[in-house]
């Protein structure tokens, strides 16, 4: 990842549609670099970048949350659809040595929740959240990946 990476990530957290399918509220540009740089300072944070087709298609991290490796992406609108986040997240999972890692999935993105599963995370629990600051109300689903993934999902 790098700093020229960013308004491509800011564009995907924008849309209005993709973040509704991610559960959370858009940031303005200035709160968004200061995410931002927290992320870059915290060594714990593996961020890379999903390229496709030479351009910048999405992200993947892994990051401690309560003491839990939690996973995270975002694809851009416009590279839904065509398996770039299974083969994404996938590689990233690949070298990524920290497991379980556990993952939070809107119940109303089940593209998202098809990728999870394909890479074999297993449901684990169901909760419905209240708005925050960041994000919205929903039903959101969590998902466990005690193993490494099945090769080329």
């Amino acid at each position: 990842m790098q700093r020229e990476d960013l308004p491509a990530f800011f564009a995907f957290e924008a849309d209005p549609e993709s973040s509704v399918l991610a559960g959370v509220k858009p940031r303005d540009y200035g709160a968004f670099l200061t995410h931002w740089e927290k992320i870059t300072a915290d060594d714990t944070v593996v961020e890379r970048v999903i390229v496709a087709g030479g351009i910048v298609a999405g992200r993947v991290t892994c990051f401690e949350s309560d003491g839990q490796a939690e996973l995270g992406y975002w694809i851009g609108r416009k590279h839904w659809g065509m398996g770039i986040a299974s083969r994404g997240v996938g590689m990233f999972l690949d070298h990524e040595p920290r497991r379980p890692i556990h993952a939070h999935v809107s119940i109303e993105n089940p593209a998202s929740i098809r990728v999870l599963e394909r890479l074999g995370f297993v449901r684990t629990g169901q909760s419905d959240e209240p708005e925050t600051e960041r994000f919205m109300a929903g039903t959101v689903l969590a998902y466990r990946l005690g193993a490494h993934p099945v090769p080329n999902a």
